[in-house]
């Protein structure tokens, strides 16, 4: 009887124990009462009892040597906003329109203005980033997390940012906007400043942006940032999803080497289990990341780090596993791609002196993968942009069928330009094969020679007594 109570008693207790937990984890909190909370994480470090006496030495180097306590970072959420950048008028310039939202300085639509979604009946601008669905305003370009040293990591992403006054070159030739957001200590003093910038410009497919980090206490601070990618990017392909994540990178001899990671990949890796089949990278020790890219069959979203100095590529920001994103694992057709980036430890010096602010440039290329654009402009070919042009060759590798199709491509374009008003890449294709057929015609012709002229043979009668006796 007294072990029947003591086992009852122990299970209460435990059970008790656990559903305390589960409400401390805001599982029963929805998500607008999670967004608008006071977004904080306690950063004081618990020792493992393993600990090394380096650890502890380590964490306790954490701790404020001076009134500012940054062990546990604050910051309002306020209220959401959107604003809009750019524009879908063609006499405008702009290439696209871009609808950027408060919620992590993020870039929530981008909206091309010279494609439309080939719908026959009512064709719409082209959407090529979008929300993942109605829960969320989008992820593009989001300040995910931000890390002070061994501290855990604040969540940079969920605050809603505070929006600038939206500005105009006077030329017309740019518009930008700015937020800003602040995180204050315990004692709600205010410790560190983000500002970050977008910019377009008419007449580019470029989107400009600058994250400049800035320390406001009396110490000098370590730090880190994570970057989200492009979210969003619609199928376009018909019949298989050809959504792919390309990244490039440079080697010491000046060469431009990529790897692809197609959509199927990434759902296997993710459902199997194995984080191996989400790294993007390259054999060669040498090479450095230059860019990262979401691709579907006709368009691309490439984001680069701009570097400080004359090199190709940051020293600052080092490139991420790739994401299979499913918002909603109970339906299809929701599912996508991407990537983050994230910065290496970098120190701010305290407020008021040199390198007290840090400041991070990204570069967002929107728009289609074109040969011509990649080709005629001296910093996508630099850049090697034409990586995210994919042939698909079965068994050639694409050092090989690229010259060949840029060749065809090159080609048809050619007679599709001097056709004039009468163009159209229908008849081009019939041309094409036409002129192919006739350069092969004399080994054609040869062939159904020496098979007609064994027909002839073999119908000999003489053939059908030598084939019954032998």
């Amino acid at each position: 009887m007294k072990l029947k109570l003591f086992v009852t008693v122990l299970i209460t207790v435990y059970l008790v124990f656990c559903g305390v937990l589960i409400v401390q984890t805001g599982l029963f909190q929805s998500r607008t009462e999670q967004d608008n909370d006071l977004l904080s994480l306690a950063a004081t470090p618990t020792q493992n009892e393993n600990a090394s006496a380096e650890q502890t030495e380590a964490l306790k180097s954490t701790e404020p040597a001076s009134g500012f306590d940054l062990s546990d970072l604050v910051a309002i959420s306020g209220k959401a906003q959107t604003v809009t950048l750019g524009s879908l008028d063609p006499e405008s310039g702009f290439k696209y329109k871009l609808v950027l939202t408060s919620k992590g300085a993020a870039v929530s639509k981008a909206t091309l203005s010279e494609f439309d979604d080939r719908n026959p009946d009512d064709p719409q601008p082209l959407i090529l980033l979008s929300p993942l669905n109605d829960q969320t305003t989008g992820r593009s370009l989001a300040v995910n997390l931000f890390k002070l040293d061994e501290l855990p990591s604040f969540p940079t992403g969920r605050l809603n940012w505070e929006i600038g006054p939206k500005t105009t070159d006077p030329d017309g030739t740019w518009e930008s906007v700015s937020f800003t957001a602040i995180l204050t200590d315990s004692a709600d003093n205010n410790a560190l400043k983000f500002t970050r910038t977008y910019r377009i410009h008419r007449d580019s497919y470029n989107l400009d942006s600058d994250l400049a980090i800035e320390n406001l206490t009396d110490q000098q601070v370590r730090s880190k940032f994570q970057l989200q990618g492009p979210e969003g990017l619609g199928q376009e392909g018909t019949r298989r999803d050809m959504r792919d994540i390309v990244a490039a990178f440079l080697r010491s001899d000046g060469t431009i080497e990529s790897t692809r990671k197609d959509h199927a990949k990434l759902e296997k890796a993710v459902k199997k289990g194995t984080p191996d089949g989400l790294k993007l990278g390259v054999k060669y020790p040498d090479a450095q990341f230059l860019w990262a890219a979401v691709t579907n069959k006709y368009f691309t979203a490439i984001v680069r780090p701009v570097p400080r100095g004359e090199d190709l590529y940051s020293k600052e920001i080092q490139l991420d596993p790739a994401q299979y994103l499913d918002p909603r694992p109970e339906s299809e057709g929701d599912e996508n791609i991407s990537f983050t980036l994230t910065s290496r430890t970098f120190e701010l010096a305290p407020a008021g002196m040199d390198n007290a602010s840090q400041s991070f440039a990204f570069q967002l290329y929107l728009g289609p993968k074109s040969k011509d654009i990649f080709g005629n402009n001296d910093q996508y070919d630099k850049l090697g942009y034409l990586h995210t042009i994919n042939f698909m060759g079965c068994c050639c590798p694409q050092s090989v069928i690229r010259p060949l199709a840029f060749a065809i491509m090159g080609l048809m374009k050619w007679m599709y330009t001097i056709m004039g008003p009468l163009g159209n890449y229908g008849v081009v294709i019939m041309i094409l094969v036409l002129l192919v057929r006739l350069l092969l015609h004399p080994i054609t012709k040869k062939s159904q020679v020496n098979m007609m002229a064994m027909q002839k043979i073999n119908s000999h009668p003489r053939m059908e007594e030598i084939k019954k006796k032998y």
